[in-house]
């Protein structure tokens, strides 16, 4: 396993945003947090919904009309003027998406986010082309959360979730469950557009899955910035410029020809590094993969804490 592998390696080279963990969530959470706001603001005084709502809404006849913006705006709404559903909304997505963001990457996981809810868009859409179910307007994230809950599941199926904060739950039952109770509703009701939202997000979620994020390969060229081959690592300061080769440069070359102390087989005392170390780090990396950080206890996070004090003692 690389030293890009571990917990402890944080890209530098993109300036101060690429410092900021989970940037995508962050960012998806901040979305929420004004659309809400601005949804409040504007909030008829009589207690109808204001026209920041109503034109962010999911409405297929406005849509065919030419207002297609609604398919992108109607979920990235939490719900009309409910701050308990935004706590919620936000919670869930940190929980859920910043694992799933650790796996993919910032731009697959937002661009695999906005494909769920702009896929469950173009199925209501059918739903209201072919007269099938009845007609209504929609609001909320209900199918890319559920998407990510289920593609969290997939990752990281024996995770407790902790129902209420109370109940833990490994996450594959609460998936199961929840697609049990909507494949239900939908023999009891026949398809709607409510029910098209959580289950077009689970299917979109398990093929993405199968393909191991290929799905959406395309999408990672878009908007694409340069980076160096090899990004520097955060324990250094100096100025990222190209090496140039000088006469004192010879001197380095002998150097790098020669075994490092654990190469060599020096003890671990005269090295600086715990000869069990690596072992295991290599252990508590595998119980991250599986159950995401969260599951580590006190014992494990100080090994990658003395994990990264050794890498940088090494380097030093």
């Amino acid at each position: 396993m690389g030293i890009y592998d571990r917990e402890y390696y944080r890209d530098t080279s993109g300036g101060w945003w690429n410092t900021i963990t989970y940037r995508g969530t962050v960012t998806l959470i901040a979305t929420f947090i004004v659309c809400f706001f601005a949804a409040v603001a504007t909030r008829d005084p009589s207690g109808a919904e204001g026209p920041f709502i109503d034109a962010m809404r999911f409405d297929p006849r406005a849509i065919l009309g030419g207002q297609v913006w609604r398919v992108l705006t109607s979920f990235l709404v939490v719900s009309s003027y409910s701050l308990t559903g935004l706590i919620l909304t936000g919670f869930g997505l940190y929980f859920f998406g910043s694992e799933v963001e650790t796996v993919y990457g910032t731009r697959r996981f937002v661009t695999f986010f906005l494909t769920a809810g702009l896929l469950a868009g173009g199925v209501k859409l059918l739903l209201h082309a072919f007269g099938v179910g009845p007609e209504m307007t929609t609001l909320g994230p209900a199918a890319p959360l559920f998407a990510t809950l289920v593609l969290f599941a997939c990752h990281f199926p024996h995770t407790h979730i902790r129902i209420f904060f109370v109940l833990p739950i490994p996450a594959w039952i609460l998936v199961t469950v929840a697609l049990g109770l909507y494949l239900f509703a939908l023999a009891s009701t026949g398809p709607n557009q409510s029910l098209a939202e959580p289950l077009t997000g689970a299917g979109f979620a398990f093929v993405y899955h199968r393909t191991a994020g290929r799905l959406l390969g395309f999408a990672d060229g878009l908007f694409a910035r340069r980076r160096r081959s090899a990004p520097r690592l955060n324990i250094y300061d100096e100025p990222d410029t190209p090496y140039r080769p000088t006469p004192s440069s010879v001197r380095e070359r002998e150097r790098e020809r020669e075994p490092d102390a654990v190469s060599a087989g020096v003890p671990a005392s005269r090295s600086g590094v715990d000869e069990h170390l690596e072992a295991k780090l290599d252990a508590v990396l595998e119980k991250v993969a599986k159950h995401g950080k969260g599951s580590l206890t006190a014992d494990e996070n100080d090994i990658l804490l003395r994990a990264s004090e050794a890498f940088k003692k090494r380097r030093g």
